[in-house]
């Protein structure tokens, strides 16, 4: 019995293929699965990875006193 696994040549990137990134926000950021992030830059401007980003995953990460403390985002990149 033959089964079908990945194969390493595509003609396009597949959404398994994408990259994905987790970016840490303050817990009041007001990040949604909506939210779009489309370029992420550093202090002085500089763009670390051009977007267009979607959010598949947002955890709350809690402090010791079980209050929140900041969100863990993960991204993809979004292929259109």
């Amino acid at each position: 019995m033959y089964s079908m696994g990945r194969t390493t040549i595509r003609v396009s990137p597949t959404t398994e293929e994408t990259d994905m990134d987790t970016l840490y926000f303050p817990h009041d950021a007001g990040i949604t699965y909506e939210t779009r992030i489309y370029n992420i830059r550093d202090l002085y401007g500089n763009t670390i990875k051009a977007g267009p980003l979607e959010v598949t995953s947002i955890q709350i990460a809690t402090g010791f006193s079980g209050k929140p403390n900041h969100l863990q985002v993960r991204v993809e990149t979004v292929i259109e």
